[in-house]
This record gives structure tokens, C-alpha cells and sequence, in this order.
């Protein structure tokens, strides 16, 4: 069979065709290689948050700054206490037997009160917080649960899949798992760390009475990319972008991949014990988008964690 011949100008669009075709396939290639990475960080990212054991936290270095901040105002601590910071939590019931909760008001009964300002509800809960990875005998995680926030799965064509494997992946557990000792440092939140949560990192706090309790609920700011220890990552144990970017760097083709974990939502419930400054009981609802922009690659993921503290 005879070899057939190209005039210059068949020849160079037998070329030009080819290179599309390569064009096309690498982009499908990178593509899928988007989703699979995607979807194993999105089980890694699963378990770092719903299995504290393997303590995969690392503490921020110092001086470190927290990470920046999406346009979403801080609340104003210089302002007096209003009805708005004694509202009942927006979370519900995340503590236990708290009918009839009183307000804490900002006026000349309560001055003597240590919750009477969001600036005195904001030492106490940090005094309460920080106190339980110092004298704590122990703190249980009796509840944990993932989910898939806000319906969040684009990855393109295998959107769908996403949706699947988030279903599979994110549920409900009752771990009634018990910490002692420096394993309360390790898996107590924020895991690994110590909370460095600054004022200007707070979108809210709200105070009420329950009995012999406080109940200190508070919504932080947005944040992308923040580390550990600092900003949400003050009050949750967080997923961060170095994390996701360390089993990655060195795989050929795959380092140029740009992940983005934007948090949004963040909030946390203390009950602390009026008698002795205690927390008690903690809720955590730590809400991420975690995005890949070139390559199409959105999902959200929402983890909650309920832990009992004694002494």
C-alpha cells in the first residue's frame, strides 16, 4: 500500500490536530488527576478531623501572623454589652439541661458579674479554655460528626462522584474516647497547640446563665488559610493548607497544585462552672470550603465535636 502524501498546508493540519488531541487528553488527565488528588484529600482532610489519635496538628511558629481575613467586621469590645451578646446560641441545644437560662445583663446589678462585657466574657472564656489542657484530668469526645456543608461538590463532570464519596465519608460517630495527661494537649481542641485567639478574631460572643453555669458561645470571623493555634484555628483543630500541601510536594505534577481552606461560620459553646471558673462541656461546628481554583475543585466540609472536661 502505496504511503500517502500531504501537501504542506494537509501537513500541518494533521500536526495541528494531533496537538489538539494531546491538548485534550492532558486536560481531561489533569483533571481526573485533580478529582483523585481532590477526593484523597478529602478523606485525609476527613480524618485528620474526626481522628485526633495520629496528633497531626503542628503549632504555629512564633511570630507567625494570622492568616488573612475575608471583609467580615470584628465585633467592637469597647462597646458596652447590649441584648444581642445574651441571645441564646444560634447552635441550639448544644449543651445539656438549659431551660430556663437568664440574660446577662449589662446594668449596675450585674457590674460585679465577671461575664458583664463581651470584654470580661472574652477573659473568662479564654482563663476557662486555656486552663483545660493545664489542670484538666481529662476530657472526653463523646460525639462527633461530619458532613457536607452547604451542598458544596464541584469537580465538573464527576460532581456527582464528589457527592457520593462526601456522603460515605462524613457521618455521625460516638467515639467516647478519653484523654489524660499530655494526650489533652495532643487531641483537645485546638489539637496539638494552645489557643492564641485574639479579640479581633471574634464576629461575636454571647453570654447566659444556666443554674451554677455560664454558657459563652462564640462566631469568629472569616478566615483563609489561617494556622494553627491562631484566629478560628485558636478554637477548633483545624485542616490546614500546609497540611494538605506536605503529602503532595514532592509527587511530579501535582506541586503545582494550590489549595485554599476558607472557614466560615466558626463558632464554639463553653459551659463553665460559676464556682470554679471550670469548662465543663465544649461544642465545636468548625465549617471549611476547601478549593482547588484551577482546577475547577470546590467541596465543603463541616465538622462538629462534643467533649466533657473533669477535674
Amino acid at each position: 500500500m502505496a504511503k500517502k502524501t500531504y501537501t504542506p498546508e494537509e501537513y500541518k493540519a494533521k500536526i495541528e490536530k494531533k496537538k489538539a488531541k494531546r491538548k485534550s487528553f492532558f486536560d481531561t488527565l489533569v483533571k481526573s488527576t485533580a478529582l483523585f488528588v481532590g477526593c484523597a484529600l478529602v478523606f485525609s482532610a476527613t480524618v485528620i478531623a474526626q481522628n485526633r489519635l495520629n496528633n497531626t496538628s503542628v503549632a504555629a511558629p512564633a511570630g507567625t501572623t494570622v492568616a488573612e481575613k475575608e471583609s467580615e467586621t470584628a465585633m467592637n469590645f469597647d462597646m458596652p454589652a447590649d441584648s444581642n451578646s445574651n441571645e441564646a446560641p444560634a447552635n441550639g441545644d448544644n449543651t445539656e439541661n438549659n431551660e430556663g437560662a437568664q440574660n446577662v445583663e449589662n446594668n449596675s446589678s450585674s457590674q460585679s458579674s465577671p461575664v458583664a462585657t463581651p470584654k470580661a466574657q472574652y477573659e473568662y472564656f479564654m482563663n476557662s479554655f486555656t486552663n483545660v489542657k493545664k489542670t484538666a484530668k481529662s476530657a472526653t469526645i463523646y460525639k462527633k460528626e461530619g458532613s457536607n456543608y452547604k451542598g458544596i461538590a464541584d469537580a465538573g463532570a464527576f460532581s456527582s462522584v464528589l457527592a457520593g464519596l462526601m456522603k460515605n465519608l462524613l457521618k455521625a460517630e460516638e467515639p467516647n474516647e478519653t484523654y489524660t495527661g499530655a494526650d489533652i494537649m495532643a487531641n483537645f481542641p485546638p489539637a496539638g497547640t494552645t489557643c492564641n485567639l485574639k479579640t479581633s478574631n471574634i464576629k461575636s460572643i454571647q453570654c447566659k446563665e444556666d443554674g451554677d453555669y455560664y454558657i459563652i458561645t462564640i462566631t469568629c470571623v472569616k478566615e483563609t488559610n489561617p494556622t494553627a493555634g491562631n484566629g478560628v484555628g485558636a478554637i477548633a483543630s483545624i485542616i490546614t493548607r500546609q497540611q494538605i500541601m506536605d503529602p503532595i510536594s514532592g509527587v511530579p505534577g501535582l506541586k503545582n497544585l494550590d489549595p485554599t481552606c476558607a472557614y466560615e461560620n466558626v463558632n464554639c459553646e463553653a459551659k463553665i462552672e460559676k464556682a470554679t471558673g471550670n469548662m465543663v462541656h465544649y461544642y465545636v461546628d468548625l465549617p471549611l470550603i476547601l478549593s482547588f481554583e484551577k482546577q475547577g475543585f470546590r467541596v465543603g466540609l463541616e465538622f462538629k465535636e462534643w467533649w466533657n472536661i473533669e477535674y
